[in-house]
Formats: C-alpha cells, structure tokens, sequence
C-alpha cells in the first residue's frame, strides 16, 4: 500500500504543496530555517502521550477524515496541536496501539509487543495477583539512548502506569529503574490513573486532589535541586491552577527541558482525557500566542460525558501549546502519539460505544500520531501519511534519530518517511489485549505454566483486518471467535465503523480478494503471533 500524503494547514487541508498560511505557523517559520543546520547535530526530543485520546477528537484529524468521507467524531478545540503540531509536522492517519494504556506504555518504552514485554493489561493501584508490571530487566528507551554517540540524559513526568502496587512495595523508584537512574534519570507524576489510590471517588479525588510522586531530584515545576533526593509524596491540590495535573506536567516538563543537559529525551505523559471525567472550572495558563488558544470557552452547562472530555482536551491542548511554543524546533523533534482510543461513553452517533477503548475495533486501537522534526523533509511538513505505523514503533524511530542502536525490537523505525525515502516501512499492523500479564523468560516468551485466560488480536494488511478472540471456558475448553472487515478507504462506500463482519452468517459469499486475504492473514497470525490461550 502506497502512502498518502495530504497538506494540513492550521487544521484545514489545502490540496497544494505550498507553504501554510496560518499566522501562528509563519510566528514559528524563523525557528525552522534553522533545521538544516540542527539536523546535523543531535536532536533533543520530547515524547508527549495522550490518554484516551482518539484521533478524530483533535481539530486536524478531523478535517483529515470528514475529507475522506468519515463521519464526524466532533472534535474538540484543539489550535495549538493543530497549528504547533500538524501544521508542521507529519500526521499519521494509519497509526495503531494496544486497546488499553498500560500496555502501549510498555511498548512505546521497549519496542516490543505485549506477547514480548508480558504486558497484556492495566494495573490497578491495589494490585492483581499474578498480574506484574513491566519486568524490570527490560531495556527501557532511555536506556538505548545512552549507546548514541552522544549519550542522551532522559527524565519523565506524568502518568507513569507500569509497575504493580506489589512491584512499587519492593521499589518505590520504579520509573527510575534498579539501580535507580538504569531508567529516567528523573521523574515526577502519578504512578496510576488519578484518584484510583483513594477508596471512592469522591468529590476531591483525582483532577482536584491527588497524590504526586518525585524521585531522582525532581521537586516542582519551579525547582531542580542538584544530586539525590530522597523520594517522595506529595498531594497536590488544584484550588489554584498550579495544581491542576495538566498544568502540572507542563510545569515540570518546561522546567527540565530548560535545565537537562543535551542532547535530552523527555517523555511526557499526561493523564488527561482519563476519568474521572469532569468540568475545567480553573482559569489555566495560556500559551503565550494568543492564535494557540482556543477561541471559546466550554459550556459547563453541558454535564455530558463526551462534553466534559472534549473540554478536558481543549484545556489539555492549551497545555501542550505552552510546551511545544517553549521548544526550539530547529533542534528538538516533538512527537505526540495516544495510547488508545477515547472511552466509550465518550464515543457520538453513529459511533458505537463498544467500539471505543478496549475492544479491537479501530475506535479502541487507532490512535493520533505526529511527528515534527527538524530532520523533516521541508515538503512534508504540513502534509499526511497513511502509512501504517505503531506507538512502539517511537522507540526505534527516537533510537534512530539520536543515533543510537535500533536493532533486536519488535520495533520498525519511522524516520526514513520523515525524509521521504520510502512511502511505507510497514506492510502490516498487530494490536493484541490479554489476561493476566506475566514476566516474560529471556527470550521474551510466555513461562511454563502460565495460564493466559483470555487473548484478543487484530492483524491489518493494509486493506483487510482479522480480529481473532481466543478464550478459555469453563469447562476447559478454547473458544475462538474470528471477525473480518475491509478497511479499504477508497471505495464507494468504506466501511469507517467496521459495521460489515465479512464473516457474519448474513453477510454471504465471500468476494474473492476478502477470501484470499482471510487466508492470508490466518496463516500469518498462527505463524507470527499465536494465541496465548492454550
């Protein structure tokens, strides 16, 4: 399959190749006449993960979509990723990851699959027996990092979501690594989903009073002290807007992008849209730009789930704004990725809610992905691919781009479409989702005696999609349950909701290209990613 480029301008498509005409992108323009020579040199890079954050909800995507023919999602407000990000970048409109966060984190953090890194599904802060977080022997990015020539200094901030609450008793600088720094060099953020540590969800609980974890000399937004420091808690309170999680991180990731050593890695992981859902009463900073802010405020008359989330997304973008505007793009690449698709009781008609995060639907495994560098081909920015790319696939992409190794990852680097070497590095795409997670053997393998309850796994070859769902009975048995879906987007009538299972009884012969591919793809799921159900 061919990529597809499109030009994106401010979040409207302009069928030419010309420059931008957006205000706010020529503001930037100076900084980017100086990317050739950046590019000659080691680029810093932040790496920014939205939770639940379904492409269709930024203002870019949108546009993008409803040009094809898709359906509306209806976006939120979102100009600083629109006019920062996508009208600078280059946005991915193929782009997958696991249905749940905790195992894209995984796998954008090692380059491998869920089958490899043995996470499957989420943590929750009180803990699952038999179901661990990331094995700590994994080589995390920062680490890959480190073998660039010239060796990267690496921090986190936000949500962080990979350890158990067993694994964080035995460790508490878990992010950090063993021995502490083996990871992130610093951290500071929320070890789990906001407000899960409490007993309920009350009022108080997540967005407006939540726990904050430092360690590695991290103190506030506003303070890095040199040396160790002891970790520790503190709870955070957003009676004033400081305290609100996604000026939070933006406060912390502005603070070490301005005092970390270069060439740095900063990956920046936010917790919003994740529930708990709810109004952004707090006048929030603003980026400096007045062009990056959104134009109207949200009505908090509206008590809806997807009301409340998309402005949790526009507060989120005004956040974002005041961190990439602060970045000198000639030496830093930006890359924005999400980590599954939005909720479902976020999802609008004619979407199905089950086909929201969770499920192997499009609506739980596509996510948003842009990448601005200045390794970028000057032609491409602005423009769109729909080449298939994964959220792991950040790792080798990152690898490459400092330098460093990129090799023995599941892992397929992006970099050569940033140059526009090659239309497709990829011919295929795979998300999966099981239960309970274990620690991999050395060779990245499921252990003896390990019972996987339940395994699901989509593969996509460019056109057709096999969603095959593998459990176990009560009674000892493997059940499996297979669904197929063309995907083709320029036909009569595509298919964007996945309503037409090629496989249902009432859907008829199969026309041959469907046949044929269903054979293709069964072949290549037994041979390459089998089921763990056994």
């Amino acid at each position: 399959m061919v990529g597809r480029w499109e030009r994106i301008c401010g979040g409207v498509l302009l069928g030419a190749l010309a420059a931008c005409g957006s205000e706010a992108a020529e503001a930037h323009a100076p900084q980017a006449a100086r990317a050739s020579e950046a590019s000659q040199r080691p680029s810093n890079v932040v790496l920014i993960v939205l939770d639940d954050v379904s492409p269709g909800l930024i203002g870019a995507y949108d546009e993008l979509f409803r040009k094809l023919g898709r359906p509306s999602q209806v976006p939120a407000q979102t100009p600083a990723i629109d006019t920062l990000l996508a009208a600078r970048g280059l946005t991915f409109t193929r782009a997958w990851a696991s249905p749940k966060c905790t195992p894209t984190r995984a796998q954008i953090l090692t380059g491998r699959n869920g089958f490899h890194t043995g996470v499957g599904q989420i943590l929750m802060s009180t803990g699952e027996a038999g179901s661990p977080g990331l094995d700590p022997k994994a080589e995390l990015l920062p680490e890959r990092l480190r073998k660039a020539p010239t060796p990267y200094h690496s921090a986190a901030v936000g949500k962080w979501h990979l350890s158990s609450a067993a694994e964080l008793e035995l460790n508490p600088v878990a992010p950090l690594g063993t021995p502490p720094g083996r990871w992130f060099d610093r951290y500071a953020g929320s070890l789990f989903n906001l407000g899960e540590e409490r007993e309920k969800q009350a009022d108080d609980a997540g967005y407006w009073v939540w726990r904050k974890f430092h360690a590695g000399g991290l103190a506030s937004g506003a303070e890095l002290e040199n040396g160790p420091k002891v970790p520790h808690f503190s709870e955070e309170r957003a009676t004033t807007i400081h305290g609100y999680p996604s000026v939070d991180t933006t406060d912390d990731a502005l603070a070490l992008a301005g005092s970390l050593p270069e060439p740095w890695f900063l990956y920046v992981a936010y917790n919003a849209i994740h529930e708990p859902l709810h109004h952004v009463t707090l006048a929030l900073p603003q980026p400096k730009d007045e062009r990056l802010r959104a134009k109207a405020t949200c009505d908090h008359s509206e008590d809806s789930d997807a009301a409340m989330a998309r402005c949790m997304l526009a507060a989120l973008d005004s956040q974002i704004g005041r961190l990439v505007e602060a970045l000198d793009e000639s030496d830093t690449t930006v890359i924005l990725v999400g980590d599954n698709g939005m909720a479902q009781r976020v999802f609008l008609p004619p979407y199905p809610r089950h086909h929201g995060k969770g499920s192997m639907y499009d609506g739980g495994i596509e996510v948003p992905l842009i990448v601005r560098s200045p390794t970028l081909k000057p032609e491409l920015r602005g423009t769109s691919t729909a080449a298939p790319a994964h959220a792991m696939d950040l790792f080798a992409t990152v690898a490459e781009l400092a330098g460093a190794p990129t090799g023995a990852v599941d892992a397929v680097s992006l970099a050569p479409l940033l140059t526009g070497a090659l239309a497709n590095v990829r011919s295929e795409l795979y998300s999966e989702r099981f239960q309970p997670n274990f620690v991999p053997t050395a060779s990245g393998g499921v252990p003896e005696g390990t019972d996987i309850r339940w395994h699901d796994q989509a593969l996509f070859d460019g056109r057709f999609k096999l969603v095959r769902e593998s459990k176990r009975t009560d009674d000892g048995k493997v059940e499996v349950l297979e669904s197929l879906y063309d995907l083709a987007r320029d036909v009569a009538e595509p298919d964007w909701i996945e309503r037409r299972n090629l496989l249902h009884p009432d859907s008829g012969p199969l026309p041959t290209a469907a046949s044929e591919a269903l054979a293709r793809l069964r072949a290549r799921l037994d041979a390459a990613f089998p089921s763990l159900v056994r």
